[in-house]
């Protein structure tokens, strides 16, 4: 029906002198509307030593309106023993997204003890901030079947509120061809704070 439900459970032996560990995943997933969701998911990883685990719990929803108006995010946290506190993730999205135009907005926040055992956090500790606007005309051509012209921004900060990484496409010009062919031309600037030498 309108649910979908994934479990799994998973024990290793011990050896080489690591010990045995048990893995375990919920997700919980119920469709609403005509083509949006709202979920939830539980992980847990833990051995035989005491106190040796890692728990995530995490919410999250992507709802559609109006057929091209998208709003999604998600929630979660870990449970580690040794990284108390600061262990929150956060991510939310805005997007219009039509055949012509699409413009967005989204946020996302890792915080530095955000440790999910099972799975992994390509960048811990930031903040990071996305805008972006394009327009995707069709012409009347049978050779090019759609032009996408768009710019788009990508800050990211740590937690103190320090810079760290800069991307600004200040313009990407993309011609999509009736073969399926691309042709890109992206004018863009990087730009990475490193803290230690």
């Amino acid at each position: 029906g309108s649910y979908t439900v994934g479990a799994l459970n998973m024990q290793t032996g011990e050896e080489f002198g690591i010990e045995g560990r048990n893995y375990g995943v919920l997700r919980v997933k119920r469709d609403v509307l005509a083509r949006s969701y709202i979920g939830a998911m539980f992980t847990n990883q833990y051995s035989s030593v005491e106190g040796n685990y890692n728990r995530v719990f995490g919410v999250d929803s992507h709802f559609v309106f109006a057929d091209h108006l998208n709003i999604q995010g998600f929630l979660a946290k870990t449970e580690t023993p040794n990284l108390p506190g600061d262990d929150w993730s956060a991510f939310g999205r805005v997007m219009w997204d039509s055949d012509r135009i699409f413009a967005g907005a989204e946020y996302l926040l890792v915080e530095k003890n955000f440790d999910p055992a099972i799975g992994f956090v390509p960048r811990r500790n930031q903040r990071k901030t996305v805008l972006q606007l394009g327009v995707r005309p069709r012409p009347d051509s049978e050779i090019i079947r759609q032009w996408i012209l768009r710019t788009r921004m990508d800050y990211t900060q740590n937690q103190e509120g320090k810079q760290e990484s800069m991307q600004y496409h200040f313009i990407t010009s993309e011609t999509i061809f009736e073969t399926g062919d691309r042709f890109m031309i992206d004018f863009h600037r990087r730009f990475e704070r490193l803290f230690k030498p």
